[in-house]
C-alpha cells in the first residue's frame, strides 16, 4: 500500500525530482548512529517508512502548508526581518495568518496524509508554533485553533490520526486537536529536539522501553532535524529525520517589492492580490523600490484609525 501512496505523490505536477533520497554526512552535532536523509518530496519519506507502528512527527509551516502568495512565505519573512519592517514582523505575520488561507506545499499531500491515517499510522504535526503566543507576542489567544483551521482548510485533519498504546503516557500539555505545539521563553526558540525530549520524558519514566519506540521526523530545516536526532540518541530511541526541501521549488519567482504591494492591498483595501496582480500593480506604480513602498506602508499604518491596524502598531512598540 505504501507504493500506492508514493505513486499518488509522484504523480503530482509539483514533484519534479523522483531521485532516491540522499543520506547526508553527519555534521559536528549529528550523532553518527542516527540517519539524516535529504528529500525533495513526501513520497521519498513514505518509501523509507519501514515500521507501521512508528511515531511520525511532521513540521507544519513550509512542510505541510505554505502561502500561495509572495506575502507571508518564508522568503518574505526573511526579507522583512532585514528591512525597516523588522520590528513589525511578528504583528504583521500574525495579521497575515489570520487573513490569508494556506495551501499544501505539495498538491497530493492531503490525500497521502488521509491514506496514512486510514491505515492506522501514528502521524502528528510537530510545530515550533505555541498555543498562546506568536513568535515573541505573548498572550495571543487561540493560536492553536488558528493552526488547526489552517490545516483543515488545506484538507488535513489530524484529529483523525490513530493513537499509539502509549499515547496517554506522553506529555499532553501542548497537544491540541491532533497537533503537538512547542513552548519556549520570550526571545528564544526551543529546538524540536528539546521539545521532543519534553514530549517523551514521561513515557520513558513509565514501563515503556525506548526499544519499543521508533520516530520518523520531517522538517524543512536541517538544524531541527539534527536537533531531533541528537535528542533521540540521548533518549536511546531509534529514528530517522528527513530534511524536506520541496518548499524550495515554490516561490522561485519571489519579488519582495511585489509582496509589499500585496501587503499594502491587504492592510488598507482588505483585498488579496495574486502574485500576477501584484506585479501588474507594481508596474502601474512605476516600479518603486522596496524602501519606498515600506515608507508608504508605515506612514499609512501610523495614520490609520482601523483598530486591527492600530493593534499592529501597539504590538510592535
Amino acid at each position: 500500500m505504501l507504493s500506492v501512496l508514493c505513486a499518488l505523490l509522484l504523480a503530482s505536477p509539483a514533484v519534479a525530482d523522483e531521485s532516491k533520497p540522499a543520506v547526508l554526512e553527519s555534521s559536528a552535532i549529528l550523532p553518527q548512529a542516527q540517519e539524516l536523509i535529504e528529500v525533495d518530496a513526501l513520497a521519498q519519506v513514505i518509501e523509507e517508512i519501514d515500521d507501521p507502528k512508528a511515531l511520525i512527527l511532521i513540521d507544519i509551516d513550509d512542510t505541510l502548508i505554505d502561502f500561495e502568495t509572495h506575502i507571508g512565505c518564508k522568503k518574505w519573512r526573511s526579507q522583512v526581518k532585514k528591512s525597516a519592517l523588522k520590528n513589525y514582523h511578528d504583528a504583521l505575520t500574525l495579521y497575515i495568518a489570520r487573513q490569508l488561507t494556506m495551501v499544501p506545499v505539495e498538491t497530493k499531500t492531503p490525500a497521502v496524509i488521509k491514506e496514512l491515517q486510514q491505515q492506522g499510522y501514528f502521524l502528528f504535526p510537530f510545530t515550533a508554533r505555541e498555543r498562546d503566543c506568536w513568535y515573541d507576542l505573548q498572550g495571543i489567544p487561540d493560536v492553536d485553533e488558528l493552526t488547526y483551521q489552517a490545516l483543515l482548510h488545506a484538507q488535513m485533519d489530524f484529529t483523525q490520526t490513530s493513537r499509539p498504546g502509549y499515547f496517554d503516557q506522553m506529555n499532553q500539555e501542548n497537544f491540541y486537536r491532533g497537533i503537538y505545539f512547542s513552548k519556549h521563553s520570550v526571545g528564544s526558540e526551543a529546538t524540536k529536539g528539546e521539545t521532543l525530549k519534553e514530549l517523551l520524558a514521561p513515557l520513558l519514566e513509565s514501563q515503556v522501553s525506548p526499544q519499543d519506540i521508533k520516530v520518523y521526523f520531517i522538517d524543512d530545516k536541517r538544524e531541527q532535524c539534527e536537533s531531533v536526532l541528537s535528542a533521540l540518541k540521548e533518549l536511546g530511541i531509534q529514528g530517522k529525520a528527513f530534511w524536506y526541501r520541496a518548499y524550495e521549488k515554490n516561490h522561485q519567482d519571489f519579488d519582495f517589492a511585489a509582496s509589499l504591494v500585496q501587503l499594502e492591498s491587504l492592510l488598507f483595501d482588505h483585498a488579496v492580490l495574486s502574485n500576477e496582480e501584484a506585479a501588474k500593480r507594481l508596474a502601474a506604480k512605476g516600479h518603486p523600490t522596496a524602501d519606498q513602498l515600506i515608507e508608504t506602508i508605515l506612514s499609512r499604518l501610523h495614520h490609520s484609525e482601523d483598530p486591527a491596524l492600530r493593534a499592529i502598531i501597539s504590538q510592535s512598540d
